[in-house]
């Protein structure tokens, strides 16, 4: 799940808060890849408070990605992102649910990326 509010450790670093849960997801990427995926490589070892809101929000987004799951919880995951961003994140988000054979519930009170799931139900 992605919380709106992010819920990350500040006095953690990035990588620290990834690996808070040690069970990781078989099914994708190292969490390297991903974080070089949505640009956050270079922060990995930051502490949480010194990065911006964007920036939390895709540790965010990795962390709930490395767990294994059946049902993802985003909530307002793509409200700090840019353009650029909502796109690699979406992607991303799309290709992990799909390896996992899994349920995607987003809410968002903005425009959301495309996504191109097979089945999808708007409310």
């Amino acid at each position: 799940m992605v919380f709106q509010d992010l819920r990350l450790f500040p006095h953690l670093s990035a990588r620290e808060n990834i690996f808070l849960i040690p069970t990781q997801n078989g099914a994708v990427p190292p969490m390297e890849e991903m974080a070089d995926r949505l640009g956050m490589n270079a922060f990995l070892d930051q502490k949480v408070f010194t990065l911006s809101h964007g920036q939390r929000q895709r540790i965010a987004i990795i962390r709930a990605l490395s767990k294994p799951f059946q049902l993802l919880l985003l909530d307002e995951p793509f409200s700090h992102l840019d353009e650029v961003n909502q796109a690699e994140a979406s992607i991303l988000i799309q290709e992990i649910t799909e390896r996992n054979d899994a349920s995607l519930i987003l809410s968002s009170l903005g425009a959301v990326p495309p996504l191109n799931f097979d089945h999808q139900y708007s409310l």
